[in-house]
């Protein structure tokens, strides 16, 4: 493969990062977030409260508010079907009016209703509406967050709440911030500070105007401006990060080396041009294989994506495709009624080229998954399942496929710091046009094990064994070290004799 002229492509990416810094530096208009947040008046004393509830003020402090009582009137029927959690407080003082419902508690007060507590030390409330006041500041805590806030009100039976003066963690992002509001599946806050790091005082953070956080999902932050070692890197007016378990996006590049491509730096830079649409630029460098830049426009929303996109991709086999362009939908996943079934499905099409042919490629499929089987107790054993079916044409050999997938993986965690798995990948259709993204075995047998060396190292092996050749097709080794608010991997695959590194920053 031919080695890249480096003084053109430093000439290529100056160029790129300049016109990507004045496309970014533009800031998004206070009017253009998506909801307004949820107003704390102060009285007097200094005390933050929100309006009383009464119809005019209700909707003159939040229209978000009159949002979620709508939606609650709205599954009304179905609310009523289910069983109401109790709700417990602990208090050195504790008066209790059985009429109204008021409470007035002081000294280590705790309420608690399901996998939510308010820690204060001071608390006003009422049992029925189920609204707290926290006018001497406390602690949120929830399976997704943990927040100290100066003053607040929160509302167990709406899970609606609003913080002002924030300190703590939401999700994987620890955030300090003038203002949080919490809504059962998302939490907004004001002006703020964001990082992963936990040191006192990290070496890299983010500050935004705005930033709203759905756990388990995304992280939009607006007016963005990031930092490394208090050092303005880059702005962006509205970033856009998937916080997917397994599937995180990182707001800094990432840089990968190995020891036949050389080395790969990869980053994304968003601008939005609408409501949940972006424009996309991959910016993707590699020693060996030179600039392969990607850009595109994406429409995003919680149940599914349609992207369009151009440029030059790579598998994690080092087999390449241009797309010339590509079309995609995702239907993401979702549960079947009240099963423990889950299906998603998509559909691209787009004219793929590659060393010596190109073809329109169409591929349409659809996967179903069932939630874990746990086997033990104590959850220490499980077993992940799934299926898939996908048709995929291609207009080079009019060739139609017909592809079913399965897999069933068992996984042990022994204690903290040994997990190990097994699993068999079955594909019933092998025979693709394309290199790029094709299944590397038919039938496939992995087995591996994670363990914790030390605070700062795992060590991670794995398997993988071709049933239908019966011989070992890759024997993987790496070693993972935590460097604070960075992590270095070191890898080695035995088969293919490759030596590897990747460094990011830690979950970022």
């Amino acid at each position: 493969m031919e080695k890249i002229d480096l003084g053109k492509k430093i000439g290529q990416i100056l160029v790129a990062g300049l016109v990507l810094g004045l496309w970014a530096n533009s800031p998004v208009n206070a009017s253009e977030l998506e909801e307004p947040l949820l107003k704390l008046h102060k009285d007097a004393q200094g005390n933050y409260y929100q309006v009383p509830e009464t119809k005019a003020t209700t909707v003159e402090a939040t229209n978000t508010t009159t949002q979620e009582i709508k939606k609650k009137k709205k599954n009304k029927k179905q609310k009523q079907e289910q069983v109401a959690l109790p709700t417990t407080v602990y208090a050195e003082n504790l008066t209790f009016d059985n009429k109204t419902g008021n409470i007035q508690a002081t000294g280590k007060v705790q309420v608690v209703r399901g996998g939510e507590s308010i820690i204060t030390e001071k608390l006003d409330g009422n049992y029925n509406t189920g609204d707290l006041w926290l006018h001497e500041g406390g602690q949120y805590l929830s399976p997704t967050a943990d927040l100290t806030a100066v003053q607040g009100q929160y509302n167990y039976n709406d899970k609606v709440g609003a913080m002002q003066t924030v300190k703590g963690k939401i999700d994987k992002e620890y955030i300090t911030s003038e203002h949080v509001d919490i809504y059962p599946d998302r939490y907004k806050a004001g002006k703020s500070t964001i990082t992963r790091c936990n040191a006192h005082k990290p070496d890299f953070y983010a500050k935004a105007e705005r930033v709203d956080i759905f756990p388990g999902k995304k992280m939009i932050a607006y007016n963005m401006k990031v930092y490394i070692k208090d050092q303005l890197m880059y702005t962006q007016e509205r970033y856009v990060q998937d916080i997917t378990p397994g599937q995180e996006d990182s707001m800094f590049p990432t840089i990968r080396y190995d020891n036949k491509d050389g080395l790969e730096i990869k980053k994304r830079f968003t601008k939005s041009i609408g409501h949940e649409v972006e424009a996309f630029f991959d910016f993707d460098l590699y020693t060996e294989s030179g600039f392969k830049p990607v850009a595109g426009v994406i429409h995003d929303t919680d149940n599914y994506a349609v992207q369009v996109l151009t440029g030059e991709q790579r598998d994690s086999d080092k087999n390449w495709i241009t797309k010339e362009p590509e079309a995609r939908f995702d239907y993401k996943t979702k549960k079947i009624a009240d099963t423990h079934l889950n299906y998603s499905f998509y559909a691209l099409h787009g004219k793929w080229v590659d060393d010596d042919k190109s073809s329109w490629h169409t591929d349409l499929g659809v996967r179903l998954s069932r939630d874990p089987i746990y086997l033990s107790p104590d959850k220490s054993w499980w077993l992940n399942l799934g299926t898939g079916y996908s048709r995929i044409l291609e207009s080079y050999d009019h060739s139609k496929r017909n592809v079913f997938t399965a897999n069933g993986v068992f996984n042990k965690r022994f204690n903290e710091r040994l997990q190990a798995w097994t699993g068999y990948y079955y594909t019933s259709d092998k025979s693709s046009l394309f290199d790029y993204d094709d299944p590397d075995m038919s039938k496939e047998i992995r087995t591996g094990l994670s363990y914790q060396l030390t605070a700062r190292d795992v060590l991670k092996i794995e398997h993988r064994y071709d049933v239908q050749n019966s011989n070992t097709y890759d024997l993987d080794f790496a070693i993972v070290h935590n460097m604070h608010c960075m992590e270095l991997e070191i890898g080695y695959r035995h088969k293919r004799n490759e030596f590897n590194m990747h460094w990011r920053l830690v979950n970022w």
